[in-house]
Parts: structure tokens; C-alpha cells; sequence
């Protein structure tokens, strides 16, 4: 008993360090796995018992699947450890971002982080974090604001992880047209990370809708120096699809510059 409730523990550091950061998964795979490979392979050479030694092995595979980018086998391997432990919640996440993100099935993911969510035993920022996601993909707005919401009071003072939360939330309320909240949770995630060219770009365009609204030639200038300043940060980090997205914003910017002037 006490060697399955290790390997469970494993599990949960497994998927709680997955989910904990905005890069990719394959970097974090690759993290947790050299983290805890030597713990693995102790249990792997003491365990007498077949059912923990499936687990583990099935937890090697899914990994290695999701590192290679082979999601179809991936899936299946967490589909048997399910079969295992069928309410362990850290399973359930992993398989709810391959769909979430590999496979964009937000019906799917969403149904895995509310398993994920009812049978964890203490709250996590991140299942909440990614059942908001796919809540805002099925437009159901109010259902990711109130994740979100959870999210942020579960991270505390976690000023990384907020950053990002409070990033989400200022797009969700431009998604509602609460253009002031956006704005107001954007600064708030510039403030935790300075870095940060999608809460200087989520601010651009809650400032943008707000201008025309309040016919404020200065809320336009502010975003569009958020917009040089989310363009100049994407180039810094390389990520060109970022830059290329601010870009193509540019074209929003000047439109709503011909609205003011009428």
C-alpha cells in the first residue's frame, strides 16, 4: 500500500509540474522524467508487486509517446493506467491536455479536468487554470472567469504562475467587453512578470476596444505603445508567430484611429 501511494505521489509531481508553466510540454516532460527517474527506477527494482510495476511502466510509456509526439499511443497508455486507478486525478489532467491542446477535443478535456477536480484531494491552480481554457473554447465565459478566479486564490502569492492566470482573465473579460477589467487584470500580469508580450498585447486590445467606446485618442496611443512593446518582446523571445499575430493587429489599430477621427 505504501509503495502505490508513492507511486501516486509521483504522479501528482508529475502532472502538477506539467501543468505548473506556459511552455511546452515536451520540455516539461522532459524535466519531470530526469527528476524523477532515479526514485522510478528504485521502485522499479524493489517492487514485488505487478499492478505498481504497470503503472510505472505505463507512466514511462505515455511519456515517452507524448514526447515523441505519438498522442494516439499516449492516450491509450493513460487510458489503461485509468483502467488501474480510475480516480487519480493526475492521470486524468495529462490526458485532458492532450486533448485540450494536441487535439483542440475541449469536450474531452473539459470532462477530464472536472474528473480531475472532484477526485484530488487538496485543490490545484492548474486543473482549475485548464478547465477555464476549455470552458473559454466552448464559450462558456462565465464558467472560465470563475475558474480562473480559483485558480488565482489557490497559486496565493505565486507571482509566475498568477502572471498567467491573470493574463487568461483579462482575455476572458475582453471576451465578455469588460474592456476596464481587462485592462486592469493585464497590468496586473505585466506587474507579476515584466516579460510578458501576450499581457502587453491581451492589454493592447482591451485598450483599443475602450478608446472607441470612450472616443479617448489617449487610451489609443496607450495601446498602441502596449502593442510596440508586445512586439518587441515577441522578437526578443524569437516567437514569431507572436510577432506575426501583433503585426496583423496593427491593421485593428489603424481602424479604430479612422473611427476617432470621424
Amino acid at each position: 500500500m505504501k509503495k502505490f501511494l508513492f507511486v501516486i505521489f509521483i504522479f501528482i509531481a508529475f502532472c502538477n509540474c506539467v501543468c505548473a508553466r506556459n511552455i511546452s510540454k515536451k520540455e516539461e516532460y522532459n524535466k519531470t522524467i530526469n527528476n524523477t527517474s532515479s526514485y522510478i527506477e528504485k521502485y522499479k527494482s524493489s517492487s514485488e508487486n505487478i499492478e505498481i510495476d504497470n503503472m510505472i511502466e505505463l507512466m514511462d510509456k505515455a511519456a515517452e509517446a507524448d514526447k515523441s509526439g505519438n498522442y494516439v499511443m499516449a492516450l491509450r497508455y493513460y487510458d489503461k493506467m485509468l483502467e488501474i486507478s480510475p480516480t487519480n486525478a493526475p492521470i486524468y489532467a495529462l490526458r485532458g491536455l492532450i486533448y485540450l491542446y494536441e487535439y483542440n477535443a475541449n469536450t474531452y478535456a473539459l470532462s477530464d479536468f472536472n474528473s480531475a477536480i472532484k477526485y484530488t484531494s487538496k485543490p490545484v491552480a492548474s486543473y482549475y487554470q485548464y478547465r477555464g481554457i476549455a470552458r473559454m473554447r466552448l464559450e462558456d465565459i462565465d464558467g472560465a472567469l470563475s475558474d480562473t478566479a480559483k485558480a488565482i486564490e489557490i497559486n496565493n502569492k505565486n507571482s509566475e504562475s498568477n502572471a498567467e492566470l491573470y493574463c487568461i482573465r483579462a482575455l476572458l473579460h475582453s471576451r465578455k467587453g469588460d474592456e476596464k477589467l481587462a485592462i486592469d487584470d493585464a497590468t496586473v500580469s505585466i506587474k507579476l512578470k515584466s516579460k510578458n508580450p501576450r499581457a502587453f498585447y491581451y492589454r493592447a486590445l482591451a485598450k483599443m476596444g475602450y478608446a472607441v467606446k470612450l472616443k479617448s485618442v489617449t487610451m489609443l496611443d496607450s495601446a498602441l505603445q502596449d502593442l510596440n512593446y508586445s512586439k518587441e518582446q515577441y522578437l526578443e523571445q524569437g516567437n514569431m508567430d507572436g510577432y506575426q499575430e501583433v503585426m496583423e493587429t496593427y491593421k485593428r489599430y489603424q481602424n479604430a484611429a479612422r473611427l476617432l477621427k470621424k
